[in-house]
């Protein structure tokens, strides 16, 4: 029997108590426990240096355990009195939410708690199981602590021990959460792991009484972090203390938080440089090698490798939960691993999933691009330059505007005169690149002035970047929207997203349907997704109301639909057939008809009927 739930009284005798636990009663029960409940005892070399002593119950044991531990979990985090700053072992949180909480700060304090299951003795324990909201009687208390412990210590090992660690650390924490509060500074706990995170500019503005600098400039614990912490009876490690600023990386627990959590970058070259080995000598002899390194038995009692795919798997797993599945660095990875996959017959279970549609904002940062293209044009040659925003949306295509992919500019004639000459950029002479400063590899397949969009095809496997899609819902006026994109050529900055709403319904204008927004639409904004609060597409930015003649005005998503219907159907092999005029969207058969600039760009192997 395994309880999903607390029970609805405290047993206040040991057979009823026993019965809880799945017994007869309690001579049942003892007769197991007592004198001492089977544990196999072993060390595994730590990371940095020293040993890890890990108790672990026997299957029997662990059982019993469990049904504890479903009893504590009956009561729920709520009831149970859990402080959001504590990270480790509760549902919902872990590793990354952990270091969420102190991404973009300026100063990163971390310390570590000593020998800190062991300072989880068998009376703190038996306490804790009279407390509230258990209320067991001293008997049965004994007895849950016993079952609980080894060595009349919390084992490091057993099910029960992170769930009891939290509850004894409920005072600390909330202890350290106030101190935090009354010095303006953030505080979380993973297990043994506590971070302190501050805005404060200067190393002198940081709060002594969490971070005392001494007179050599070393970081040390403050006084009264230090009393809590003792009081607590809890003892801080001195040898992993340590004071981190933006210049230099900041870690929490393992993953660096300076703008975003993620990993370092030593553990992807590691996942690509296992990859690369499997692609090139072959699955048997990449597990071969693995199995010669130590990195992988470390924490391996049985010294038994794992199999070689299932070990890049699980690192491509926890890349994916850092990073996200819609990371472009992942997706790459990703599809690799598939192909690997599919190539040698392995179960098609280990397939890696890809997530492929923007959902928020994070995901959106990934599929939106600053363009800039420059150009020599004329004679003497004159530099042209303009930038723009274009995203990826569903197909693999890049969107944006026409007039980000072309410039106006006074040029010598060959008369020695001077005239006014539009250049339209050629795919060498676009530069488009993702979060990670890599160029992407695309080339323009649609341009139309009279709409003012233009459509680039990405030359990158499918999903490599998260995409868009249109909105389900027509625009409205007072409808919530955002603008994103890069105003004032601002990548450095980040993905700019300014909330705002719909200021018209659909107009026609000049054959084109369009609507206003009250976000001011700035230079560089140009071809960027208007989207919806569900970061779906209702139109592409195009003019500023800064600008020349503008109204802050977006061309709607049914062009865009509209166009990719015209570009043609992805074959599968990355060509792409050219329709012909007759089965074009009329306002385009126009734009043919009237010498419009509006045309499809033939690439090799495609074909267009005039």
């Amino acid at each position: 029997m395994v309880l999903t739930c607390a029970p609805l009284f405290p047993p206040s005798d040991l057979d009823r108590l026993a019965v809880l636990l799945g017994y007869a009663n309690y001579k049942a029960l003892a007769a197991f426990i007592y004198p001492a409940l089977p544990y196999r005892t072993f060390s595994i070399p730590k990371k940095s240096s020293g040993t890890r002593t890990i108790s672990a119950p026997f299957l029997r044991t662990k059982n019993l355990q469990r049904k504890v531990l479903a009893v504590v979990d009956g009561y729920g985090t709520s009831a149970l009195g859990i402080k959001r700053a504590a990270h480790g072992f509760v549902a919902g949180r872990s590793i990354l939410t952990n270091a969420q909480a102190h991404v973009g700060k300026q100063f990163i304090f971390n310390i570590d708690l000593q020998d800190f299951f062991p300072s989880i003795h068998f009376g703190r324990v038996r306490g804790l199981f009279m407390a509230p909201p258990f209320g067991f009687s001293p008997a049965c208390a004994s007895v849950l602590a016993h079952i609980c412990s080894h060595e009349r210590t919390l084992p490091q090992g057993a099910p029960t021990s992170p769930a009891l660690s939290n509850l004894i650390c409920r005072k600390l924490d909330r202890d350290l959460q106030n101190l935090a509060r009354t010095h303006r500074a953030t505080y979380t706990r993973y297990c043994d792991d506590i971070t302190f995170s501050f805005t404060a500019p200067r190393v002198s503005d940081l709060p002594n009484a969490i971070v005392h600098i001494d007179s050599d400039g070393v970081a040390n614990p403050g006084h009264e972090l230090s009393r809590l912490i003792s009081n607590a009876s809890f003892h801080i490690n001195p040898s992993k203390t340590r004071l981190r600023t933006r210049g230099q990386r900041m870690d929490v627990t393992g993953l660096t938080v300076n703008q975003a959590p993620n990993v370092r970058r030593r553990y992807v070259d590691e996942i690509r440089g296992m990859i690369h080995a499997w692609e090139r000598y072959g699955l048997a002899n990449a597990s071969d090698e693995m199995a010669t390194r130590s990195l992988y038995t470390r924490h391996l009692r049985t010294k038994t490798v794992p199999p070689f795919e299932h070990i890049v798997r699980g690192k491509l797993l926890f890349l994916a939960m850092v990073k996200g599945r819609s990371s472009p660095v992942y997706a790459r990875l990703a599809h690799r691993f598939n192909a690997l996959v599919a190539s040698e017959s392995l179960p098609s279970g280990l397939r890696l999933p890809i997530s492929s549609e923007v959902n928020d904002l994070r995901s959106a940062s990934l599929a939106t691009f600053r363009i800039d293209c420059c150009a020599d044009v004329g004679s003497p040659p004159k530099v042209l330059c303009v930038s723009g925003t274009g995203f990826v949306f569903a197909g693999g295509y890049i969107v944006t505007c026409e007039h980000v992919l072309a410039a106006e500019g006074t040029a010598s004639t060959s008369d020695g005169g001077s005239g006014t000459v539009r250049h339209e950029f050629a795919d060498s002479e676009i530069e488009i690149r993702d979060t990670q400063r890599r160029r992407i590899n695309a080339r323009v397949v649609f341009r139309c002035r009279r709409l003012d969009l233009a459509v680039l095809k990405l030359d990158e496997p499918k999903d490599t970047y998260p995409h868009f899609r249109e909105a389900i819902s027509p625009v409205s006026t007072q409808q919530k929207v955002h603008v994103l994109g890069f105003p004032n050529a601002g990548a450095a900055k980040g993905l700019s997203c300014i909330e705002g709403h719909a200021t018209t319904n659909l107009f026609p204008k000049s054959g084109v349907q369009y609507f206003e927004v009250s976000q001011m639409i700035r230079q560089g904004n140009s071809g960027g997704p208007v989207v919806d609060s569900n970061f779906r597409v209702l139109g592409i930015a195009v003019e500023g109301a800064a600008q020349d003649d503008g109204d802050n005005g977006v061309v709607h998503v049914q062009h865009l639909l509209e166009v990719l219907e015209t570009i043609g159907v992805d074959k599968g092999d990355g060509a792409h057939s050219a329709t012909h005029i007759q089965n074009l969207p009329e306002e385009l058969q126009a734009a043919e008809s009237d010498g419009d600039d509006w045309r499809l760009v033939a690439q090799p192997g495609d074909t267009k009927s005039d």
